[in-house]
């Protein structure tokens, strides 16, 4: 569920930004690193910082990916990470995913999530 707040803007610059914040390994099986990203120009109502809250408080879960026991996350915020979850702007979600409506979006060799 999306929280109430400001609409995400239409245009964002297209640059990502790495919201700062690591974890411990969160399950169980092969572990995908994760970084938590903003587009420069979308500005979460409560701060990036509590944007990857929700986000890394999601993954940690017991209904989340790492439910089963073969994939656990671990978030990073230096290097090259698995997995990149990112904020984006209403155009740039649109150019990366196409029209339809949903909130998350293949790219490469992403996770697939729908």
């Amino acid at each position: 569920m999306v929280p109430d707040g400001d609409p995400v803007p239409v245009r964002g610059s297209g640059a990502w930004r790495v919201v700062p914040g690591a974890s411990g390994v969160v399950g169980r099986g092969a572990v995908r690193t994760y970084t938590v990203e903003i587009e420069t120009g979308v500005t979460p109502p409560e701060g990036g910082a509590a944007f990857a809250a929700t986000v890394q408080g999601t993954l940690a879960d017991r209904r989340s990916w790492t439910a089963g026991g073969t994939v656990a996350v671990r978030r990073i915020d230096i290097g090259e990470p698995d997995v990149r979850i990112r904020l984006a702007s209403q155009r740039t979600a649109r150019l990366r995913c196409g029209s339809r409506s949903r909130s998350t979006c293949p790219t490469g060799t992403a996770a697939r999530s729908t």
